[in-house]
């Protein structure tokens, strides 16, 4: 039986790509989280990106445009190209793949767990990660790490669980950690997309796509499948030791007050009647923090 790799580009994560082009642009030296399986041949790519407006580069000739997964050698998916000649297309000049081990050809092996030396720092333009972070278990140290191996004016592009997918890997993820944490380290133009959907590579159901807006209060959004968070940011600056964010929800609550690092309720009676009318409003205004982009 073969065990599909959960680690991969999908149709959807194509789109998405496409869509965020203009304002993170993939070029210059692009690094992926693991070697990336590719679930389209190189014709299906070609025609993602023509329909999504994307000016295609050309492949240089005796390009590699071979399905790059041991596993799927023999299979069906056999059939699939690589993340290498995705992203070429996109606008890299080179791709680099990371990984723990060398088990699928990753050309630099780091354990995203422990910090990154100095001589990875600023190496690339682009950090792409479709199903990694979750697998890691201290978050905020690969987080650092991707910060500081991307260069100023970077892109850095996460697609990564964020519900029903229990067991899957350690964690799942909230919009808020990235929009928070990324905020605080020197990073703007964010664009974040929640997809509901099945994960299942062998059901062909397209997933609802959804911008997500801004960070607010708690969003329930009821899915049948599993929830996917596509995230989009560029490093402005860079710091010299990494900042931990306190939640924005509480930072930014008018009924909160920040002293030093510990939060304080207001409590008066007035105040207690305002935090319920501010309930109400979030409630009538949770619809505007997702605008439906379409199924694909």
């Amino acid at each position: 039986m073969l065990k599909v790799p959960i680690m991969g580009m999908l149709k959807k994560h194509m789109h998405l790509l496409a869509m965020e082009h203009k304002r993170h642009p993939i070029r210059g030296r692009a690094l992926t989280l693991g070697q990336q399986s590719i679930y389209a041949n190189l014709p299906e790519v070609r025609k993602i990106l023509q329909r999504r407006g994307v000016p295609m580069a050309a492949l240089p000739e005796g390009f590699d445009i071979k399905n790059k997964i041991p596993a799927w050698k023999g299979t069906w998916w056999d059939r699939s190209t690589n993340a290498q000649a995705v992203l070429t297309l996109m606008g890299a000049k080179e791709v680099v793949v990371t990984d723990v081990s060398d088990y699928e050809g990753a050309e630099l092996l780091l354990n995203l767990n422990d910090p990154v030396s100095d001589e990875n720092a600023g190496q690339f333009d682009v950090i792409l990660d479709i199903g990694t972070l979750e697998h890691v278990f201290d978050v905020p140290t690969a987080l650092a790490n991707l910060v500081k191996m991307l260069k100023t004016g970077g892109q850095i592009i996460l697609i990564l669980p964020a519900s029903n997918c229990i067991d899957h890997g350690f964690y799942m993820f909230s919009p808020t950690l990235l929009f928070d944490y990324f905020k605080a380290n020197g990073f703007d133009s964010f664009d974040c997309y929640l997809l509901a959907g099945p994960h299942s590579f062998f059901i062909p159901r397209k997933s609802k796509v959804f911008k997500y807006n801004r960070v607010g209060p708690e969003y329930l959004l009821s899915t049948h499948g599993g929830v996917e968070m596509a995230f989009f940011a560029t490093k402005r600056e860079s710091r010299a030791v990494m900042q931990k964010p306190i939640q924005t929800r509480y930072v930014t609550s008018a009924y909160w007050v920040k002293s030093g690092v510990n939060m304080v309720a207001e409590g008066s009676f007035f105040d207690r009647y305002k935090k319920i009318f501010r309930k109400v409003r979030e409630i009538l205004n949770r619809n505007e923090n997702l605008t439906y982009q379409g199924k694909f």
